[in-house]
């Protein structure tokens, strides 16, 4: 066999196997981005889009969570919403649309990036954009939003819950309510806003900074800070011995 034959099996082996990996690769998959925004930031009623398409979203208490799978590694989130008396729309070029980036998981995506989105007023920079997905191998297990039902009242919405924030920011909200069981009402919604600071061995020590509520009263936010023992078991978070459940 020459060497002209040679070369030419050579260069059509190289062919048959640059085009079988050349056909394994497959565009890369990416999660879920959660939006989260507190509601009382709000004139009215924010939406989100991606894609053209609006993003559903579930509501716990006064926390809107929106969730959107994307099909990018930068994915551009359109918005209109009112702050501040003024309009705000990406969509019809009243602000720039906020890019969110998604978890990229090869073949089967189970990730979720989440964010906390907090209003500016500014067209430019529309949100302050808090990143609040716990880093992979250690991160802070208790970054996130925890709810716990009040047993004794059926209302929906009808649940104590924290959020911590990765910047050490966070609240605690709360219900006062009327009656019990399918009879219970809720009268309001309050929220003590906070930082934290983690004290190590489990221990993390709130500062309260701010009080909101939407009952038409103005109550001062706890004068003294609370210390609180963690413990993380997946899906679920012991605070000081009670049970709270992640949304």
């Amino acid at each position: 066999m020459n060497k002209k034959i040679l070369t030419s099996i050579s260069l059509i082996s190289f062919l048959i196997v640059s085009t079988l990996i050349s056909s394994c690769q497959k565009d890369p998959k990416y999660g879920e981005v959660e939006i989260y925004i507190d509601r009382a930031m709000f004139e009215t009623t924010p939406e989100f889009y991606y894609n053209g398409s609006p993003l559903q979203h579930s509501s716990y208490g006064d926390i809107w969570v929106f969730e959107a799978n994307v099909n990018e590694k930068e994915a551009s989130i359109d918005y209109a919403f009112y702050f501040e008396d003024s309009y705000f729309s990406s969509i019809e070029g009243i602000g720039l649309p906020v890019i969110l980036e998604a978890p990229e998981d090869g073949d089967v995506v189970t990730n979720t990036n989440s964010y906390e989105l907090r209003p500016t007023g500014d067209l430019n920079e529309p949100f302050m954009v808090f990143d609040i997905t716990p880093d992979d191998g250690g991160g802070d297990c208790f970054i996130g939003t925890w709810a716990q039902n009040i047993s004794s009242c059926n209302a929906s919405g009808a649940e104590k819950v924290f959020h911590f924030n990765s910047d050490g920011t966070g609240y605690v909200g709360n219900v006062i309510i009327q009656g019990y069981d399918d009879n219970c009402v809720i009268l309001c919604n309050v929220k003590f806003y906070c930082t934290w600071e983690d004290l190590g061995g489990g221990s993390i020590q709130l500062n309260y900074t701010d009080v909101w509520n939407d009952c038409g009263q103005n109550p001062n936010p706890p004068s003294s800070s609370d210390i609180l023992n963690i413990t993380c078991n997946g899906s679920s978070l012991d605070i000081s011995g009670q049970t709270y459940t992640k949304k």
